[in-house]
Parts: structure tokens; sequence; C-alpha cells
């Protein structure tokens, strides 16, 4: 709604959301080297000990709190490309749908080096590919045909549901959208459920 009814994103806007697309980028890089522990998926021996290195980057970059900014330099992206087009990392891909990854790591992976680039700016394009949790209420007002619209974005976490309440007042209508991608996908919140199953009961 931003890009098509308001000016888009501010240069600001996109500084926050290139961290937000690194923050991606690792997690699912972590999650698929989780899931070949899960799924005894052996690494050929010079990508375990590539993979013995990111993990050692990963495990200092989420225990950093507050603002920390996350850095991917030129050697750990060339880390992170050479476990991504493993054997191994390839084969634990295939197998996304039995446990939660982001669906846009093989989008932004194998773009790998153009957003760990010094002078890398989201697009559009990778500004819709980028997922967060969202935190809190969020709502943004704009004018299409003459008509005023306030769209609300709320948390879906079990901890954000309880403040949805205090978005119904004065309420002419509810869209359940849901993400054509996700229709198979794991619920991060518990995988023996489809994700948009989940929201549509804690909906309804």
């Amino acid at each position: 709604m931003r890009i098509l009814h308001l000016n888009g994103f501010t240069e600001e806007d996109k500084s926050r959301y290139r961290q937000s697309i690194l923050r991606n980028v690792v997690d699912s890089v972590a999650k698929m080297l989780r899931a070949c522990e899960t799924y005894r998926i052996v690494h050929e021996h010079v990508i375990q000990e590539k993979v013995n290195i990111f993990m050692k980057f990963y495990e200092d970059v989420d225990s950093d709190l507050g603002d920390a900014q996350i850095v991917i330099s030129n050697e750990m992206a060339k880390i992170i490309q050479q476990i991504w087009q493993s054997n191994s990392i390839q084969l634990v891909y295939e197998r996304r749908f039995n446990y939660q990854l982001l669906d846009n790591a093989k989008f932004f992976l194998n773009s790998l080096g153009r957003i760990t680039s010094p002078d890398y700016s989201p697009t559009t394009q990778d500004i819709l590919q980028c997922r967060f949790k969202t935190m809190g209420i969020h709502e943004i007002n704009f004018i299409y045909k003459k008509v005023d619209f306030k769209m609300i974005d709320v948390g879906g976490q079990r901890s954000e549901r309880r403040k949805w309440i205090h978005c119904f007042d004065d309420v002419n209508m509810v869209l359940f959208v849901v993400a054509m991608s996700e229709f198979d996908q794991a619920d991060p919140e518990d995988e023996s459920q489809a994700s948009n199953g989940r929201l549509f009961i804690s909906f309804t």
C-alpha cells in the first residue's frame, strides 16, 4: 500500500530494511544448517569447515543485543555462498516445507554479492521480499478514489493477538489476506500445521 498509494520508502526506511534483509540471510542459512542436523544430512569435509566458521559468526550476531548492526564481510559472503551452493544445503532446501524457512531464502542467497556490497541500497523488490515480525500495531492512511482508507497491520504471534481487540472500533470491513506462498509452509509456532491455518483459526 505504501508503494501504490504513498511515496514509497525513504533512504532511512531503506537503511532499516537493509539490516532486516541481512538478518533474513543469516537466519535462513542457520535454519537450513539446523535442518541438516535434524535430517542427518552430512556435509562434505570442506563445507563442514565453512559451516563451523559461519555458526561461530551467527552465534556472535545472535547474541548481540540492542541496535547492533549486522555486517557481512566479503570473506563471510564467500563462505555463505559456498554453503548455499553445497549439495547438502541444496538437499535440505528441497525439504523446506517440512520445517520453517523464510520463503525469500533463495531470492536473497542468489543475490548475495549484491546485497552484501558496501553501497547496497534495497530495491523495491528487495523490500517486498523482506520478512520481519510485526510487533505492536501499525497503520497507514491513504485516499483511493476519494475514499479514506486506514489499513492496520497487527502482529500475528501469540503474544500479540490480545492487542487485536483494540483495532475493531469503527471498522467497516475485515479482509482476511493470506500469502499464496504459505499454503504448505510450516507454522513457526507449531510445525505440525500450516501457518495460514493457524492464523485463520486464531482470527475466527
